[in-house]
């Protein structure tokens, strides 16, 4: 039981390498793209709800623009998307270690990860789901957005 565990860990320990390389490796080939529309400032006539949409169709248009599979997101995106109308949240999730997919936004899959910095949101269009193949990469197949203040 206890070598199990261990493994287990391990085992985590080791994706999560696998990934924050991979991760840092298409950043290194990524120019940052940086959202219009600021997380904290919501114009006048508008709601936290709709603002929040707005960000998240924004940052939807430019992954659909490369043809994106799946966006990759740090944790603090998580409470945007959860406003957004077309967030389909997954439900049931325990407790996670490591990276894990959190719903579909338009029917991406939206993944949280630990990798990413704050704000950051990663979107590929290479293969289906992340495959972290750093061997195979292509940097005209993501882009890197940043959600600034």
């Amino acid at each position: 039981m206890i070598n199990e565990t261990i493994n287990s860990w391990i085992e985590v320990e080791r994706q999560y390498f696998k990934e924050r390389d991979w991760l840092l490796e298409v950043k290194k080939l990524c120019t940052p793209e940086i959202l219009t529309i600021k997380r904290t400032v919501i114009p006048e006539d508008s709601s936290k709800v709709k603002h929040y949409n707005n960000i998240v169709e924004e940052a939807y248009q430019r992954a659909r623009g490369i043809g994106a599979t799946y966006l990759i997101c740090a944790s603090n995106w998580l409470p945007i998307f959860c406003l957004a109308a077309h967030f389909e949240r997954l439900k049931g999730i325990g407790a996670v270690q490591g990276s894990y997919t959190a719903g579909t936004y338009k029917g991406l899959p939206v993944i949280i990860s630990p990798t990413m910095d704050s704000f950051e949101m990663l979107c590929g269009a290479d293969t289906l789901e992340p495959e972290y193949n750093i061997e195979s990469i292509d940097a005209s197949k993501f882009i890197l957005l940043k959600l600034e203040d």
